[in-house]
């Protein structure tokens, strides 16, 4: 009676199981990519490699994954060796897996170190410098000339004869002062009343203009007298001005209008210096930025690559391994077993080959074994024809013929 047995399948572990491997690398896979475009956000910020933060996302999490690869690494290779070796066919595959993996790994490399240095040589150009420096300039002559002006203008009416006489015969500044800066907007005067900060009352004098951009006199009183280019108004620039005349002291604030667009241009140039300043610093590492993209956001999944590679291979080469052992095992005269087949393996045509052969020799030695009574009533019981073989090169006796066997009709009769 023959035995069936189906190709040898191993089990492993969930944990080191293809759907876990698979689910490990994709999950692996979209982190890195958060994990870049974070990174890539961060590379032009002089602190990003000086933070915590920076630290977490570059070193931590990369060495995480590749040791979490590893451990998976060493716990299949410790299940296959211990649950039988792998066919040569698989490891001969998994070997030249990993080698064009290597070569694709070198390649990444190379060109994204060129395309990244074409990249930075384009920012690092002096001529991107020099064009921010002379932004820079004009827009720093641009602010001072408005400060010229808004000096002039408190010079001339943030006086104490001038505030007198407003308030003797009051009248219209903006009309006159437009005559020194063309971009006033508002003027405010305020009389302080009282010495005791408990007390203390501010007399409206003067206010005259655009009232959107008016300050409260009690926090006109804890400011410092001077340029105001901060007052969480961009589109205004200030000056204010304590004035004692008469036994009497004033708070003025004179506003004019300031093109938001400069202060945008000195915002951006301030990031632009800070950006240059910090390629300056990486100039020495953007030739091996390719080394440092593969090992810190493509390793990882690379790694998780070849664990299903390796797993893919272990499956694939089982059956070959099957296959070997029912022949070793045919070779050395043992031909009761015979092998199941499934399609998913692809090896249907040659289980059926080599079971085939294996009835057919089964047939021949019990044959053999029997006595010419015996051999005419298993050809008529299971269609085997033993006939004379006067070609035979080999002495089989007295009669000197040997079995000649066909396959036989019902090879399980026997």
């Amino acid at each position: 009676m023959k035995v069936q047995k189906e190709p040898e399948k191993r089990i492993f572990p969930v944990v080191f199981s293809l759907p876990f491997i698979i689910f490990v690398f994709l999950l692996v896979t979209a982190s890195c990519f958060l994990l870049l475009k974070e990174s890539a956000e961060g590379l032009f910020d002089k602190t990003f490699f000086q933070n915590p933060r920076g630290f977490f996302l570059l070193v931590i999490i990369p060495v995480s994954f590749i040791a979490l690869a590893s451990f998976l690494f060493y716990g299949i290779s410790s299940e296959i060796m211990k649950t039988g070796k792998m066919h040569k066919s698989g490891i001969n595959v998994f070997q030249l897996f990993c080698g064009f993996a290597i070569l694709v790994a070198i390649i990444f490399c190379v060109f994204s170190s060129f395309f990244m240095n074409n990249i930075f040589s384009v920012y690092n150009d002096n001529k991107i410098h020099a064009s921010i420096i002379n932004a820079e300039k004009t827009a720093e002559e641009y602010t001072n000339l408005r400060k010229i002006q808004l000096e002039t203008v408190a010079r001339k009416f943030l006086t104490g004869v001038n505030i007198g006489n407003q308030r003797a015969y009051p009248r219209h500044w903006i009309p006159e002062i437009r005559e020194f800066d063309s971009n006033a907007k508002a003027v405010q005067v305020y009389l302080v009343d009282g010495e005791n900060k408990n007390t203390i009352g501010y007399q409206t004098v003067k206010e005259e203009g655009d009232s959107s951009v008016f300050i409260k006199a009690e926090k006109l009183a804890e400011m410092k007298n001077g340029i105001i280019t901060d007052s969480g108004n961009n589109s205004c620039i200030r000056i204010l001005k304590t004035v004692k005349y008469a036994g009497n002291t004033y708070l003025c604030l004179y506003t004019s209008a300031f093109p938001v667009v400069i202060k945008k241009a000195e915002h951006m140039i301030e990031e632009m210096e800070t950006h240059i300043f910090t390629l300056k610093r990486l100039a020495p590492l953007i030739p091996y930025s390719g080394i440092w993209l593969f090992s810190s956001f493509i390793l990882p999944p690379f790694l998780f690559l070849l664990l299903t590679a390796l797993y893919i291979c272990v499956r694939l080469s089982d059956p070959l391994a099957s296959l070997n052992r029912v022949c070793g095992e045919i070779s050395r005269g043992d031909n009761s077993t015979s092998l199941i087949s499934h399609r998913i393996y692809g090896l249907e045509e040659a289980v059926s080959f080599i079971n085939n052969g294996a009835e057919i020799i089964h047939a021949k030695n019990t044959l053999s074994g029997m006595n010419p009574g015996n051999q005419e009533a298993a050809v008529e019981k299971t269609g085997v024809d033993v006939k004379p073989n006067t070609n035979s090169a080999i002495p089989t006796g007295d009669t000197g013929t040997e079995p000649v066997v066909k396959e036989p009709e019902n090879p399980e009769a026997l």
